[in-house]
């Protein structure tokens, strides 16, 4: 179970509590920092019951396989451009 909990003072930190675990771990995005045993129980393992019937189709997203790679990237070249002559003039 993942939740952000009410005693992180920085709210932006991730935690989890695991079912037969009596511990709880923040979960950090930094290397070394990935899985980190806390001290205190903030919240116990609660598996949530999950009603199909509560959800509904908003939309489907579906790729175009027909779309070119050319087509995705056409702003790139004058971006570069406009890059290379603006470094152009600052060197002169």
């Amino acid at each position: 179970m993942l939740f952000v909990s009410e005693l992180d003072e920085d709210g932006d930190n991730v935690y989890a509590a695991f079912e037969n675990n009596a511990q709880n771990f923040k979960l950090g995005f930094a290397v070394g920092h990935e899985y980190e045993p806390l001290n205190i129980r903030d919240k116990q393992f609660v598996e949530t019951l999950i009603n199909q019937n509560d959800f509904s189709l908003i939309k489907t997203v579906n790729p175009n396989p027909e779309l070119k790679k050319k087509e995705l990237n056409s702003g790139c070249s004058l971006l570069f451009i406009i890059i290379a002559f603006l470094s152009g003039c600052l060197y002169f």
